[in-house]
């Protein structure tokens, strides 16, 4: 009966411990979404950038 009642709380115990983990496994896994969210949003931007030319000077070749 004694090693019954110390393999329950033993039982109990790794219970807690799994219901833990899964949730650090949760909270990781939405800290990862959030990251790849972030990501997504910059290249978004740097998609959406226009690029402008200016010239700045030129050049004339004479050849002769």
């Amino acid at each position: 009966m004694e090693e019954q009642e110390h393999l329950l709380k033993e039982l109990r115990a790794l219970e807690r411990q799994q219901r833990r983990q899964r949730q650090d496994i949760f909270d990781v896994e939405d800290e990862i979404e959030a990251k790849r969210d972030q990501l997504i949003e910059a290249l978004e931007k740097r998609l959406k950038q226009k690029t402008i030319i200016h010239p700045l000077f030129k050049i004339r070749w004479v050849l002769g």
